[in-house]
């Protein structure tokens, strides 16, 4: 995960048909962009890309290895932002998809927030699991900022 959100925040230098738009000198100019984050959400939702634009029956099924305890957002925050120094998160639940794009199945995943113990929600069956898995069914994952563990 941490390499995928390295790879969205890099530096990018717009050049040719992507040249950034001067309101001031009304040119086009080269430049460069990155993504940062000024304000940390206290829950924060990331939405891995599981369908392939391209073929609508297509799924994408790669393994995104993602931290249960402690993802340290400050790499990719603002030099500037206020909440910078407080950029750790939890993970307090996964939404896992089973199945293609022409129909499938979904399962939660959520940790208590009193006692740390994680439950696998399917359908009208809710089991204690000793942690939640980690494979090609994540589909959304629900972090909550807090101190680490």
């Amino acid at each position: 995960l941490e390499t995928c959100l390295a790879q969205f925040s890099e530096e990018e230098r717009l050049t040719g048909n992507d040249e950034y738009y001067c309101s001031k000198c009304k040119k086009h100019q080269e430049a460069t962009k990155s993504m940062r984050l000024f304000r940390l959400p206290r829950v924060l939702v990331i939405h891995l890309k599981r369908f392939d634009k391209k073929s609508s029956r297509s799924k994408i099924n790669t393994t995104v290895r993602f931290p249960l305890n402690d993802l340290n957002l400050q790499p990719f925050a603002s030099p500037a932002s206020p909440e910078r120094t407080s950029a750790v998160y939890q993970l307090c639940g996964i939404t896992n998809h089973s199945g293609g794009t022409e129909g499938g199945h979904y399962i939660a995943h959520c940790r208590n927030y009193d006692d740390g113990v994680w439950y696998c929600f399917n359908d009208g069956r809710v089991s204690q699991v000793e942690r939640p898995p980690v494979d090609p069914s994540a589909y959304l994952l629900f972090y909550v900022r807090g101190k680490g563990s």
